[in-house]
């Protein structure tokens, strides 16, 4: 409760505050579009599953779509959506695969290293659907989960309108859902490599 709470008041906090104290630091502001590929890591954090352990679902390739508003070079504030579809990698426990669409809002914190190069920190909320199929009969199951997000990166400026992005973000459930009482609860982790194009 204590990081849902701290991770909430840094989010209104910062979105509110930050841009306008900032805002006249930097000329290149404006809106940006992006995709991005990436490979992503689904840890199940209470599993009530015969025969299966949380690293029996194979990393899976993960596509982000993506947009913001970089309010200066130092913050943005970015909306995306990811899709992520995980297979069980044993056949003997219950459940298939899990298919789930991320729609992550999120502050972003930018540090220019120099004209090409910066890093950058972000820090956000994520609102999840994950549909998981059962080997049994191939029933399926639709849950919704809310996640906290932490993230960083490293970005190189091709042009001034094109920017190349390594990224990483964590996601925990903060919800707990559960499927049938098997799968309390989840956590992502993902890498990625994407690129914008800023107007």
């Amino acid at each position: 409760m204590t990081l849902k709470r701290f991770i909430t008041a840094c989010l209104i906090s910062t979105s509110l505050i930050l841009p306008q104290v900032s805002y006249a630091q930097g000329s290149n502001n404006g809106l940006y579009i992006g995709a991005a590929l990436g490979w992503a890591d689904i840890k199940p954090k209470r599993i009530n599953i015969i025969n299966m352990s949380d690293g029996d679902l194979s990393p899976s390739l993960s596509t982000t779509l993506y947009t913001g508003y970089d309010f200066n070079h130092i913050f943005a504030l970015e909306l995306s959506a990811t899709q992520i579809s995980a297979k069980s990698k044993q056949q003997d426990n219950d459940l298939n695969k899990i298919n789930i669409v991320n729609y992550i809002l999120t502050p972003k914190w930018t540090i220019p290293l120099d004209d090409m190069f910066s890093i950058s920190l972000k820090t956000g909320l994520s609102y999840s659907e994950a549909d998981y199929e059962y080997h049994h009969d191939y029933n399926k199951e639709h849950l919704y989960y809310l996640s906290y997000v932490l993230g960083a990166g490293a970005n190189f400026t091709l042009t001034p309108n094109i920017r190349v992005h390594v990224n990483f973000e964590y996601l925990e459930d903060i919800t707990n859902s559960a499927t049938f009482g098997l799968i309390e609860g989840i956590s992502i982790s993902q890498w990625s490599l994407g690129i914008d194009y800023q107007f």
